[in-house]
């Protein structure tokens, strides 16, 4: 699958007067630099609007509204794609839609505080869309000299486990839109003999989530999509499952949660 990168080089250093970030792009053999100068105004006021959707996204507040996210993803969308980067971008969208494939960004960044910044929300003024929802699933890291332990070969197919968090109905994501482009991702670059895809409502019976990784049959990829917070008592995330039933299920780094699904929280995400 061919993917687009953006190298984010720079570091932001509190009391600068201006931030510069050069941003490299790159796509197969086509490469592409812009530079975005970010004074220290402009800085503080884009740093405030990700705290505030952090601690909406973890805690329900301050209230965090569709607008205010579409400013903040143009902001970071400016930042990231201008000039001949985002002119690189259209070229390679245009390659990839002929193909029917998928184009993901890949968001490597220097400084690990830029790398935090939720990319996840850029939003192009010009179409109107949130691209991540539209063609371009994201990923983003930091430069860093561990490498990834070396991927045995896999005998039979790739098994890959789609745990969903959220109910089919739920107003806020969109889990059958999720399913369906993982399966397109799979079947653009794979055969439908080369892979399987065993998914698990979770928000019906957070114990089928044990069921599963505890059945025989190992999974090669396991794929969550749900609400994330972080419980600031004990220093630590954890998936919020919200339960078909209402409430919340919290299962965090301890595995035993899996197997005693008692623990149920009245918040919501």
């Amino acid at each position: 699958m061919s993917s687009f990168r953006l190298y984010v080089i720079g570091l932001v250093k509190q009391g600068s007067a201006e931030h510069m970030l050069s941003v490299f792009a790159e796509y197969r053999a086509a490469r592409a630099i812009s530079r975005a100068a970010i004074s220290q105004n402009d800085f503080n006021i884009l740093s405030g609007c990700v705290r505030n959707l952090k601690s909406f996204v973890e805690a329900g507040a301050p209230e965090f509204n569709q607008s205010e996210l579409k400013d903040l993803g143009k902001k970071l969308f400016e930042i990231l794609l201008t000039g001949s980067t985002r002119d690189l971008l259209l070229l390679a969208t245009g390659e990839q839609r002929s193909g029917r494939a998928l184009l993901p960004l890949e968001i490597i960044a220097e400084d690990p505080e830029v790398a935090s910044w939720p990319w996840e929300y850029l939003y192009d003024a010009n179409t109107k869309k949130f691209i991540s929802q539209e063609f371009h699933p994201i990923s983003r890291g930091v430069f860093t000299y561990h490498t990834s332990l070396p991927c045995e070969p896999i005998d039979g197919p790739i098994r890959l486990l789609l745990i969903l968090g959220v109910p089919p109905d739920d107003l806020h994501t969109t889990p059958q839109e999720e399913v369906h482009r993982i399966r397109q991702i799979f079947s653009t670059q794979l055969d439908t003999n080369a892979f399987e895809i065993d998914i698990v409502n979770a928000s019906y019976e957070p114990s089928e989530i044990s069921t599963k990784l505890t059945s025989g049959r190992p999974y090669h990829i396991v794929h969550y999509f749900g609400h994330a917070q972080f419980d600031y008592e004990n220093s630590q995330g954890y998936l919020a499952i919200q339960k078909q039933s209402g409430g919340l299920f919290k299962l965090d780094a301890n595995a035993s949660q899996i197997y005693s699904p008692t623990v149920e929280f009245a918040s919501q995400c």
